[in-house]
């Protein structure tokens, strides 16, 4: 999608920020800042074939995720 994205949004053809906000964040998104859920992950990836996320412990189990993308 980005090769055909003509927007001011588009970092690749266009040099720094979008006039407009790229986004708005949520209360959650901000909260979670200040209070974060407690969890043994350091590590997590997009799974393109579930399309959700891989959670990994150690970097190794996070290389095993990526090279399972592959």
């Amino acid at each position: 999608r980005i090769r055909t994205d003509t927007s001011h949004y588009n970092t690749y053809l266009n040099d720094g920020l979008p006039k407009e906000p790229v986004c708005v964040v949520s209360r959650d998104a901000i909260r979670a800042v200040f209070a974060p859920a407690k969890s043994e992950y350091l590590y997590f990836m997009r799974n393109k074939k579930t399309g959700l996320h891989d959670f990994a412990r150690t970097q190794a189990e996070h290389e095993r995720n990526i090279k399972a993308q592959r």
